[in-house]
């Protein structure tokens, strides 16, 4: 059983709805790529300050942190 193949580009089959198409889904992996991205930051940057917070509530107590 074989794999059907993708259409190759050629300037045969890039009519303007498909150039419009691909441009869409280009844009929308793009917004999501940048979203996945600051979410990402966002939590190593919680993840930095929660192991801070546990660092320095342990010197606190007079406990060295495991």
């Amino acid at each position: 059983m074989s794999v059907p193949m993708p259409p190759t580009i050629d300037a045969d089959n890039l009519d303007p709805e498909h150039i419009k198409t691909e441009k869409c889904a280009l844009n929308c992996l793009e917004k999501f790529l940048k979203a996945n991205q600051r979410i990402s930051q966002r939590f190593q940057e919680f993840q930095m300050i929660a192991n801070e917070n546990a660092l320095a509530a342990a010197q606190k107590m007079g406990q060295a942190p495991s």
